[in-house]
């Protein structure tokens, strides 16, 4: 591959020499386009996230004459980092990776840079083959782009193949629980499932029922929203399943949400004796590991599932859309109503680790430079089927090429498997969007605080988000009720209340 093709750049989409200024004999120039110039990115430090930033650089720094410097901290740092640079007046980090929900608060304080004219000149980004979701929800922010792209997110379910089709595990499921061993397609199957398989033995190794982080400060509280997603929401994307979007009050304490709490902390009983205490990383490496029967996550542990030093699970990766329930919470008459279909909603939690640049940067164009050299699939065909990466898959030909995933590892049945759960998920005209608001990251602080509560048996799952509950609605009238509701509504794609 030679990268040297494969530079984009911001600069009226004219050819790679000119554009990055490469040493143009013709121009007389003797020095790269942004030499003697650094541009100093920030974004977390999983290592996922910052490893294909730093891996990228050198790369770019060759073609270019740019020094990328890429700062890294952690994720309950990252929010605040980030905006006191931006509020102070700093402005230290020229760009940064995030999560999408924060664009509410950065945004509104004008911090970032719209990058729809930067993207209108590099066709080589290729942007209309970036999937439309992450396209049109996670990168634009009130009708503008701010973002772009690095990641898609959706959580799913992972299961064992090799045990979902081993002729004694069918035929002693089917005698215990009354139906057939498949993936499961409800939550009550899921822990049916979980169940039925801690403590077997296998290949040696005794197996837990399910793995799913649990731990406070590191990400899991959006598992409650995977949890919940087919009890709460089931009238289609536009109903939304945090807020009533009349009245902006908190839905976090509904019958729905309370259930799926609930049995997030009953699975406790089919996993690690520590489960409470496990993250994103402990989940990976227990279910690549080949620990456990089930596990909940993102995209990461396909591509992890490939890596011949840890992983126990090469070719027997099974993926499913996250599970659904036939019961469902109707909000309007307070009451469990039951379906005759399942009532699938999945969730698309954080919604994809994507780039922005500080719109007082005195370096935006290497910064988007780096950003649209990072998507541009040349770089990100690769990036998803790595797992050190921690990014996954959110471009067509990421969906439609499983030669990449053959040769990261993968057989053609666990692409088929793991691609077609993100699929999925990405179709559905029930998908559950994530909180997009200003202060975001303070909801989702105080939701993480009450589900921790909950998980330690400290307080019911109704006492813990009843208290969630409260204090969202004195969040939402500090923040001012009005806005946060017109905002919380275009998320949504719904009308304006004004004049109603």
């Amino acid at each position: 591959m030679n990268k040297r093709k494969l530079l984009v750049g911001s600069l009226m989409g004219v050819a790679l020499l000119a554009a990055v200024g490469l040493l143009a004999a013709a121009s007389g120039q003797s020095s790269l386009k942004y030499a003697g110039r650094t541009m100093t990115i920030v974004t977390f430090d999983g290592p996922q996230i910052g490893e294909p930033l730093k891996r990228h650089a050198p790369e770019f720094e060759k073609l270019t004459g740019a020094k990328i410097n890429v700062v890294l901290t952690t994720f309950s740092d990252l929010f605040p980092r980030i905006l006191t640079d931006f509020t102070s007046g700093t402005n230290t980090f020229d760009a940064g990776v995030f999560d999408p929900q924060w664009l509410g608060d950065y945004v509104s304080g004008g911090y970032l840079e719209p990058l729809d004219s930067y993207i209108a000149k590099t066709p080589s980004m290729k942007w209309n083959e970036i999937m439309p979701f992450f396209r049109e929800f996670s990168a634009t922010y009130a009708g503008k782009t701010y973002m772009v792209p690095l990641d898609g997110d959706f959580q799913m379910v992972y299961y064992r193949r090799d045990l979902w089709a081993n002729k004694q595990f069918k035929a002693d499921f089917a005698a215990k629980y009354g139906y057939a061993l498949v993936p499961p397609k409800t939550w009550g199957q899921y822990n049916d499932m979980a169940e039925f398989f801690n403590g077997k033995t296998v290949d040696g190794v005794k197996m837990y029922g399910a793995v799913e982080a649990q731990k406070r400060n590191a990400q899991s509280f959006w598992l409650l929203g995977s949890r919940a997603g087919g009890y709460m929401q089931y009238k289609g994307t536009t109903q939304g399943m945090f807020f009533n979007s009349d009245t902006m009050k908190p839905l976090i304490n509904a019958a729905g949400f309370v259930r799926a709490l609930t049995e997030w902390k009953n699975i406790q009983k089919f996993g690690p004796p520590n489960m409470i205490n496990f993250d994103t990383g402990d989940v990976r490496s227990a279910f690549v590991g080949g620990q456990a029967a089930l596990a909940i996550d993102w995209g990461d542990i396909g591509s992890l599932s490939t890596d011949k030093k840890t992983s126990a699970i090469q070719g027997k990766l099974g993926a499913v859309i996250l599970p659904g329930s036939k019961e469902i919470w109707d909000r309007s008459a307070n009451k469990w109503i039951t379906k005759n279909a399942v009532n699938y909603a999945p969730y698309a939690a954080f919604g994809g680790w994507s780039g922005a640049v500080n719109s007082k940067s005195k370096n935006k164009d290497i910064a988007f430079d780096y950003l649209a050299f990072l998507t541009q699939p040349e770089n990100s065909d690769e990036d998803v089927t790595l797992g050190i990466t921690g990014f996954n898959p959110y471009r067509q030909s990421h969906f439609n090429n499983d030669s990449i995933w053959i040769k990261s590892g993968m057989t053609k049945e666990d692409a088929s498997n793991y691609l077609g759960a993100i699929k999925s998920s990405l179709k559905s005209k029930n998908l559950v969007l994530d909180i997009r608001l200003p202060g975001t990251d303070r909801y989702q602080k105080l939701l993480d605080e009450g589900i921790a509560r909950a998980l330690s048996g400290e307080e019911t799952p109704q006492v813990a988000l009843d208290g969630v509950s409260a204090a969202w609605d004195k969040l939402t009238d500090e923040l001012g009720r009005k806005k946060q509701l017109t905002i919380y509504r275009a998320s949504l794609k719904l009308k304006s209340l004004e004049g109603n």
